[in-house]
C-alpha cells in the first residue's frame, strides 16, 4: 500500500511538473513609446505567465477579454480583426498573443485617434489555456497629428511682379516639425508668412508645402497660382511739345504676347 501511495504521489509531482504554470503575477510597467501619426510600440515586463495576450480598442477602453480554454489569433495591425467573434463584435483587436518577448510595434493607425490597451497573463496551454483577468495592466495613448493648410494672398495683381504671400496655417502634435514651401520656379523659403514674386512667370504654377519630419502623416500640400504677364505702361509727356494734352480723341494699343486670359488687347 506505501509503495502504491509513493508511485501516486510521484506520478501527481511528475504531472505537476510538466503542466504549464498558471501565472501568479500580472505584466508591469505597460507604456506606448514610439508614436507616429499611424503606428506606436507597446512596452512591458513579463508577468509570470508563460505568455501573455493584449487586446486593443480605439477611442476607448476594451470591453472584452479572453475566455478561458479558447486560443486567440493575434495581428499587429488594426485593420485585422482577431478570429474570436466576439473580438470582431465589440470592436476589439488582439495585437499580441505570444510569449518571452517585451513589446510589439502596432501598425495601420489612424492619425490624432486614441487607442487602449490591456494586457493578461495566460499559461500557454491550447486549448486548456487559463487566462488571469484579475487586474490585468492598461495604457493607452495618441497618435501623432500633421493637418496642412495654407491661403494665398495676391497682394498686387494690378502691377507687373506678380507678388504673392503665402502664409501656412498647419497643426500638428509632431515635435520638431518645420515647413517649406517650394514656389514652382525653382526657389524655396521656410519663412511663415512669406512673400514671392514670379518675374517673366506665365501660366499655372504649383506651391508645395512639405513638412518634416511627416511621421507616417501625409506630409506635403500642393495649391496652383495662375500667373498672368503683365506690362507697366509708361508715357512720359515732358519729352512732348505740345502742351495742350487732350487725350480724349486718342487710341492706344497694347501687344501683349503671349496672351494667356481673354483680355481685350486696346482700349
Amino acid at each position: 500500500m506505501k509503495k502504491q501511495v509513493l508511485v501516486l504521489s510521484i506520478f501527481i509531482i511528475f504531472i505537476i511538473s510538466i503542466s504549464p504554470a498558471l501565472a501568479s503575477s500580472n505584466a508591469s510597467s505597460f507604456s506606448i513609446s514610439k508614436i507616429t501619426c499611424t503606428s506606436l510600440q507597446l512596452n512591458w515586463t513579463n508577468g509570470t505567465g508563460n505568455a501573455r495576450i493584449i487586446v486593443g480598442k480605439e477611442g476607448s477602453a476594451p470591453n472584452w477579454s479572453p475566455v478561458d480554454k479558447n486560443v486567440y489569433s493575434a495581428a499587429a495591425y488594426f485593420n485585422l480583426k482577431g478570429k474570436s467573434a466576439n473580438v470582431y463584435d465589440t470592436n476589439c483587436f488582439i495585437v499580441y498573443n505570444a510569449a518571452g518577448t517585451n513589446y510589439v510595434k502596432i501598425d495601420s493607425l489612424k492619425p490624432c485617434t486614441s487607442y487602449y490597451f490591456t494586457i493578461y497573463e495566460h499559461d500557454n496551454n491550447g486549448t486548456s489555456t487559463i487566462y488571469d483577468r484579475s487586474t490585468p495592466a492598461q495604457t493607452n495613448s495618441t497618435t501623432l497629428c500633421l493637418n496642412l493648410n495654407f491661403d494665398i494672398n495676391d497682394i498686387d495683381s494690378c502691377e507687373s511682379k506678380n507678388k504673392f504671400e503665402f502664409t501656412h496655417k498647419s497643426t500638428s502634435t509632431i515635435p520638431g516639425v518645420a515647413y517649406t514651401w517650394d514656389f514652382g520656379d525653382g526657389n524655396t523659403s521656410s519663412s511663415n508668412p512669406v512673400t514671392h514674386s514670379y518675374n517673366n512667370k506665365s501660366g499655372v504654377l504649383y506651391i508645395k508645402l512639405t513638412a518634416s519630419p511627416g511621421s507616417g502623416c501625409p506630409n506635403s500640400l500642393t495649391h496652383g497660382v495662375r500667373i498672368y504677364p503683365k506690362k507697366v505702361g509708361f508715357i512720359d509727356f515732358s519729352k512732348y511739345t505740345d502742351n495742350a494734352q487732350c487725350l480724349g480723341s486718342n487710341y492706344f494699343e497694347y501687344d501683349i504676347t503671349p496672351l494667356v486670359s481673354p483680355m481685350p488687347k486696346s482700349f
